[in-house]
């Protein structure tokens, strides 16, 4: 019997014919944008269509921007490894692809490393830059960073103590004041 159906009619695994496969995945790749308030008379979006018609093109003129500003400032040679893309906008579907066609140079979403702990919540590319930035600056004031011990942003702090910043011994005493 199945080798005389038609393949329209031929179910798949999950007892659904072809036309509704068909149908899920059309609805599952379709966005509601009703609720947006769009003067023109559109109801749902794909997500191809979004990606490649809107998305994809307003991250390269983005990336045209940063070459622009690279070579106006001549500063193409000195990133001679490539580009790092950080933050929570670095999780966006294909930004990385984008950035490396436009920019004709290696790209990559930077993720933090040289953690250790309670990390599964802090290893993603929004908390890169403010991760890499309390690590250089705990090494740069001559403090080694030490982690998976408590208290490690106090320590960081506390290598910036004493250079005449009050901001920082302000964060460190509200830091203080809420760890036991």
């Amino acid at each position: 019997l199945a080798l005389s159906m038609q393949p329209p009619e031929v179910p798949s695994l999950k007892g659904e014919t072809r036309e509704e496969a068909r149908e899920r995945k059309r609805k599952e790749d379709e966005l509601s944008v009703a609720t947006l308030g769009l003067e023109e008379d559109i109801h749902s979006l794909s997500r191809k269509t979004l990606l490649e018609n809107i998305m994809f093109p307003r991250m390269k003129e983005m990336f045209e921007m940063v070459g622009t500003e690279l070579e106006k400032q001549k500063l193409f040679s000195l990133v001679p490894a490539g580009i790092v893309i950080t933050g929570g906008g670095a999780q966006t579907a294909g930004i990385a692809e984008v950035c490396k066609r436009t920019l004709s140079m290696s790209t990559r979403i930077g993720i933090p490393t040289g953690v250790r702990g309670l990390v599964d919540e802090i290893e993603i590319p929004s908390y890169a830059t403010a991760i890499g930035l309390l690590l250089y600056g705990a090494k740069e004031g001559g403090e080694e960073v030490r982690t998976g011990e408590g208290g490690n942003l106090l320590k960081i702090f506390s290598s910036f103590s004493g250079k005449g910043s009050g901001i920082l011994n302000k964060i460190q005493s509200l830091l203080k004041s809420l760890l036991p």
